[in-house]
């Protein structure tokens, strides 16, 4: 279902939601549609569970994935100050679902995956520099020193606006406005020290807590869009239709991670860590999809015979919550030259995956 996949690589952030909808056929021509009302209900039911609230479920859990990209991983301990921007892609695993409607037939082949972007702009600092510079570090500061803090504050706002023409499609067009911030509090469990002479160092081992929140609002339709539905009888309804969604909503997250790593020729910082989030929120989802729909008949094609357009009618409402919780697995890699940094890191679990990419610059 095409259509479906255009909301997956339109969406930035999506959660889960609960459904509510209208399935209809209107027109003159329904009944050569082997459809009746009873039936399209108990489509939408089944693909409603068997698919919606999987999509909805990939997509929020790869969505609270990408929130998660705050502070870097490359120095784990900051002792001075750190500024630099990134972005977070989010991707779950591709998986088809067949929806089995019983008695009814089957709705064929539909995507079900998780993709969302978050980019971020922040700006790191070590607390015990910021109060007071270098005279308040000791070699081994005690557990209560500033010193021993690290805070980072990001936020990022920003528009995105693909009119119909512009985008990969000329049918489509949408409109994606996005308001970010976060704040993460760390603290050094462990100092930097030589392994195996200055060529190699431990850079320590850090543990930190965050706050992200991630807000938008998105407006997307795409024209002439298609699908078939296989019927029990061996027949087939093509569906030739025009989608348009509205979307808002925010997940807000509370990351916990500990991390560590160590350095190379002062020039390869690597790194690994694990951590868990909570998220809350809410989303509120409108869809429709209106268009042709008719019954494919080879015989009908052979002979010349044009079978009479109906219009099916799909709107889709719904509001919900993302999971409460979930852990994962970091690594990271950081190239250091001079004073910039550019790194890569990647989170995530068995089902779904983040890559990071930033640069940023130490002083």
């Amino acid at each position: 279902m095409k259509w479906l996949t255009s909301i997956i690589l339109a969406l930035v952030v999506s959660i889960p939601v609960s459904l509510e909808a209208q399935f209809v056929c209107e027109g003159t021509a329904c009944a050569a549609l082997p459809l009746n009302q009873a039936q399209l209900d108990r489509i939408y039911n089944d693909i409603q569970f068997q698919y919606f609230d999987q999509v909805f479920e990939d997509m929020a859990e790869a969505a609270a994935l990408a929130s998660l990209s705050g502070a870097p991983m490359g120095d784990i301990n900051l002792d001075s100050f750190t500024f630099g921007l990134s972005a977070a892609v989010s991707y779950r695993a591709l998986e088809e679902v067949d929806v089995r409607v019983a008695e009814v037939g089957t709705v064929e082949n539909l995507p079900s995956t998780g993709v969302a972007a978050q980019p971020r702009v922040y700006l790191g600092m070590n607390l015990g520099e910021v109060m007071g510079g270098t005279h308040l570090v000791t070699k081994t500061p005690p557990w209560y020193s500033l010193s021993r803090f690290d805070l980072y504050i990001s936020y990022v706002t920003f528009d995105m606006d693909q009119p119909s023409g512009t985008a990969r499609s000329d049918s489509e067009d949408w409109n994606v406005n996005a308001r970010s911030k976060g704040l993460e509090l760390r603290y050094h469990l462990a100092d930097r020290r030589e392994l195996t002479g200055p060529m190699m160092q431990f850079l320590g081992v850090s543990l930190g807590l965050g706050y992200n929140r991630f807000e938008q609002d998105i407006r997307y339709s795409k024209q002439n869009t298609g699908t078939r539905i296989s019927l029990a009888s061996g027949e087939a309804v093509r569906w030739d239709a025009n989608d348009t969604i509205q979307y808002r909503s925010f997940i807000e997250s509370y990351p916990l991670d500990i991390r560590t790593g160590v350095q190379f020729f002062h020039f390869l910082n690597l790194t690994v860590g694990a951590g868990s989030a909570w998220t809350k929120g809410h989303a509120d989802f409108t869809a429709s999809r209106a268009g042709p729909a008719y019954l494919e008949s080879d015989i009908a094609a052979l002979l010349g015979i044009t079978i009479p357009p109906s219009s099916l009618i799909l709107n889709v409402t719904g509001s919900g919550a993302p999971p409460a919780r979930f852990s994962y697995g970091l690594v990271g890699v950081e190239l250091n030259f001079y004073f910039w940094k550019l790194y890569v890191e990647a989170r995530g679990n068995e089902n779904v995956y983040s890559a990071n990419v930033g640069l940023r610059a130490v002083f």
